[in-house]
């Protein structure tokens, strides 16, 4: 597995994202001994990785837009509050 990934490496592919978006008939012509197949699994892989990154980093926007509940001087009456005061 390591001589796999330091060929990938070598040959340019340094990001998962290189790995994404490789063309299957250059990453076949150079890396040494790639099948179609393992080819195929590396970029199939690769691009579930980044999509598995997006989601986790949206859910991190998300949550850092999210108005804290304990904002200083935000004060959204509850329904219990907004009943006791009618």
């Amino acid at each position: 597995m390591q001589a796999r990934a330091k060929q990938l490496y070598n040959a340019g592919y340094k990001t998962i994202a290189h790995l994404a978006n490789a063309d299957l008939e250059v990453l076949i012509k150079t890396i040494e001994h790639m099948s179609r197949r393992q080819a195929q699994q590396i970029v199939t892989s690769a691009k579930m990785l980044l999509i598995e990154k997006a989601e986790a980093l949206q859910g991190e926007v998300e949550d850092l837009l999210k108005l804290p509940a304990d904002l200083p001087g935000f004060n959204v009456p509850s329904i219990d509050n907004h009943k006791a005061a009618q």
